[in-house]
C-alpha cells in the first residue's frame, strides 16, 4: 500500500460515507488514530512499523445512513475485509470502486504464495525431500554392491520409508519457521508509507533474488541430472 493507494481509498470512502478516520496497529503494540494527512506524513520507522490499518467512514445524513469500514491486515486468509451499510446501489458502486483499487495493490507473488499455508508448504516440501531421498537410496542400492542390494530388498524399502517419514516429520516441525519466513519475505500486504517505502524496495530486491536463485537451482539440478544419467549406469 503506497501513498497513492491511500489517497484513492480515501477518495472512494469519502464519496460513499464522508470524512475518513484511520486506525493503525504498529509493531510497538500501540494503535494510533490518524487523519489522512497525519497518516501520509507518518514516519513508519521499523520499531513502530504499521502492521494493520482500519479505515472508517460514516454518514448520518437523512435516511440514507451509510457506513464503510475497511480492514487491511497482513494475513493471506483475510488480507482485506469490508463492512458496508447503506442502500444496495450505493454499496455495490462503492464495492466495485474498492475492488478496482485493491486489485492494483495485490503483490505479484500473491497468486502463488497465498495458496500455500505453512502446514501445506511443509507437507509438499517434505514429500519432495522424501521422494528425492527414496530415489537416491534406490539408485545406490541398484548401482553399488551393498548388502541386500536389489530393488526388492527389504532393507531398502525400510530405509526409504524411514527417510520419507522423517522428512515429513522434520518439515512439519519446521512449519512455524516456514510460516515466519513466508511472512517476512512474502507478506500479504506491505505499508510502503514513510520509511516503509524504502524497506519495501529492499525486500522486493531480496524477493527477486530468492525467486530467481531458486529457479536457477532447480533448473541446474535437472540439467546436471540429465547430463550425469549416462555415467551412472
Amino acid at each position: 500500500m503506497t501513498d497513492d493507494d491511500l489517497k484513492r481509498i480515501d477518495g472512494a470512502m469519502s464519496a460513499f460515507g464522508g470524512p475518513v478516520s484511520y486506525e493503525v496497529h504498529c509493531s510497538d503494540g500501540l494503535t494510533r488514530e490518524l487523519s489522512l494527512k497525519e497518516l501520509l506524513s507518518y514516519e513508519n520507522p521499523q520499531r513502530k512499523a504499521i502492521h494493520s490499518l482500519k479505515a472508517t467512514s460514516v454518514s448520518l445524513e437523512g435516511d440514507n445512513k451509510r457506513t464503510a469500514i475497511v480492514d487491511f491486515e497482513d494475513r493471506y486468509q483475510r488480507t482485506i475485509a469490508f463492512y458496508l451499510n447503506g442502500f444496495e446501489n450505493d454499496v455495490e458502486k462503492f464495492n466495485s470502486a474498492m475492488m478496482d483499487i485493491v486489485e492494483g495493490m495485490r503483490p505479484w507473488y500473491a497468486w502463488f504464495v497465498g495458496r500455500f499455508s505453512a502446514p501445506m508448504f511443509a507437507m509438499v516440501f517434505g514429500l519432495v525431500l522424501g521422494v528425492l531421498a527414496v530415489v537416491l537410496i534406490w539408485h545406490l542400492s541398484a548401482c553399488h554392491d551393498l548388502p541386500g542390494a536389489g530393488t526388492g530388498a527389504a532393507w531398502v524399502v525400510l530405509m526409504a520409508n524411514s527417510v520419507w517419514l522423517g522428512s515429513l516429520f522434520l518439515s512439519f516441525m519446521c512449519a512455524e519457521t516456514i510460516d515466519n519466513l513466508k511472512k517476512r519475505f512474502f507478506p500479504a500486504i506491505t505499508f510502503a508509507i514513510g520509511q516503509g517505502a524504502k524497506r519495501h524496495d529492499t525486500m522486493e530486491n531480496i524477493r527477486w533474488v530468492i525467486v530467481v536463485g531458486s529457479a536457477l537451482a532447480i533448473v541446474s539440478g535437472i540439467v546436471v541430472s540429465i547430463i550425469m544419467m549416462p555415467f551412472s549406469r
